[in-house]
């Protein structure tokens, strides 16, 4: 499933109506959509906040069919009957015509409704409310009610999810034609509520979606790889987790589960000698070796910077697992804040890379402050992949997913309750297990981020989001891989 900006969406709008496809048409699917999902809440009594644009006669139109099926429905407008023009004004000739009541709005007024629908300003938001449109969002979020927001809530960006003092707090969002970045980001996932995209019969082939390279991760994009019969350790892959420092253990102990539980035939566990011994102690099913005399050539996969630390002689190890690794490299953690020391040695690399910083660290590794990288995820990541050839995994809600040649996905798994120390490092050992199964980095990197996040939602489902833990992710690992095969 694509994912557009507000002009991607306003360009697909256009072609939809030179194909004769009038936008009344569009509205009234778009209308028709939202009316199925308020009915959802079975609700006796609807109020509708309008602005003047193509939102306002979406609300127009559902308003229409809502009073069609005996529902208490009135619409309060926030701009005058006389700003209206094209379809919306059309619509709302139409409900006058049937008589559906409306009210301009009022900072007086105490508003309440089983259902309120935002439909004031749609996608083309920018900027910050002011005025009675901040008022109305704030009488909105007081209300009690179930809110339904139409296409986006009033107040969130639809490029990046990024809301300037006050937005609509929806509990869904019901977004027409295709689904919007600006929903899928940090910045807004606790205001859209639950989403769901309704087509409104815009062509799949309009050529301009061909030229779109943003996409929403879901099940439908997991395709994975068939298991032989005659199988063996050695087939289903070799993989290195160079890591580990004093105190810091506890990292690769994390990874080399992770990559256990995602099939990797063979790992070895590449630690400084000193910590040898006790890290055995802790492992059952992997291998140790000394981390200064490693041959990186010799794995499917490494999986390099878990607890390493950030000394010179972590840096050293870091270049020449670079410079050595034949196949898959995926770089996370400390080495990631290493790598952003001198990101040239990237061009030095014999197979795949794959990065996988959390915003901080891609920050560092872009010389950019957290709050822009935070605000511009998929083109920064995707930017960066290009750059230096690599397959960058932006970490956080709705996890960005970029590859060397642009494409990117984003996240649709995964809960708040996997914000605690070594979920990455779960993540990162899931990565290097996958490697040696897929034919190129990007495939790797968002099937493990996809089947992370999934762990993650059957680990909250069992013990909680407050109580679950990095482990209690790694140990669903084996569950997430059922729900796919």
């Amino acid at each position: 499933m694509i994912l557009v900006n507000a002009n991607q969406m306003r360009s697909l709008d256009a072609a939809a109506t030179e194909l004769g496809i009038d936008s009344s048409v569009l509205m009234e699917n778009a209308a028709i959509a939202m009316t199925d999902e308020i009915l959802k809440e079975k609700p006796e009594s609807v109020l509708i906040f309008t602005g003047k644009g193509q939102n306002a006669g979406d609300g127009f139109a559902c308003a229409r069919h809502l009073y069609n099926k005996g529902i208490n429905t009135e619409i309060i407008m926030l701009a005058p009957p006389e700003s209206l023009s094209g379809s919306a004004l059309k619509n709302y000739e139409i409900d006058m015509a049937v008589g559906i009541k409306t009210a301009p709005f009022s900072t007086s007024a105490n508003y309440t409704a089983d259902v309120i629908v935002d439909c004031i300003l749609g996608i083309g938001f920018k900027g910050e409310l002011s005025g009675d449109y901040k008022d109305a969002v704030c009488k909105i979020n007081s209300s009690g009610a179930y809110v339904i927001a139409a296409d986006i809530p009033s107040g969130i960006s639809a490029d990046n999810g990024k809301i300037s003092g006050i937005c609509v707090k929806a509990n869904k969002t019901v977004t027409f034609g295709f689904a919007k970045l600006g929903l899928y980001s940090p910045l807004s996932i606790d205001f859209v509520g639950e989403v769901a995209v309704k087509d409104i019969s815009i062509p799949k082939c309009l050529p301009q979606i061909s030229s779109i390279e943003a996409y929403l991760l879901t099940k439908d994009e997991i395709f994975m790889p068939a298991i032989s019969k005659a199988a063996h350790k050695g087939t289903n892959g070799r993989v290195a987790i160079a890591g580990g420092s004093d105190g810091k253990l506890g990292a690769v102990i994390l990874a080399q589960k992770a990559a256990l539980y995602s099939g990797a035939g063979l790992v070895t566990c590449l630690v400084p000698e000193r910590l040898e011994a006790p890290l055995m102690t802790h492992i059952e099913s992997a291998m140790c070796a000394a981390l200064e005399e490693a041959d990186f050539s010799k794995y499917d996969s490494v999986l390099i910077g878990n607890g390493l630390g950030t000394s010179s002689v972590a840096y050293n190890v870091l270049q020449r697992a670079i410079k050595t690794a034949e196949k898959t490299i995926v770089i996370d953690a400390d080495g990631i804040n290493l790598l952003a020391e001198n990101k040239d040695i990237l061009k030095y690399k014999k197979g795949d890379v794959i990065l996988t910083p959390h915003p901080l660290e891609f920050a560092r590794l872009c010389g950019l402050d957290t709050s822009e990288v935070i605000e511009n995820r998929v083109e920064l990541a995707s930017e960066f992949a290009q750059k230096y050839g690599v397959t960058v995994v932006l970490k956080g809600a709705y996890t960005v997913v970029a590859s060397s040649s642009g494409k990117t996905y984003t996240n649709t798994t995964g809960n708040e309750g996997m914000a605690k120390g070594g979920s990455g490092d779960v993540l990162a050992g899931m990565t290097a297990g996958l490697a040696p199964k897929f034919e190129n980095a990007f495939k790797t990197a968002f099937t493990a981020v996809y089947l992370h996040g999934l762990a993650g939602d059957i680990a909250a489902e069992k013990v909680g989001k407050i109580s679950m833990t990095a482990s209690d992710i790694a140990e669903n690992i084996s569950d997430a891989f059922k729900k796919m095969y």
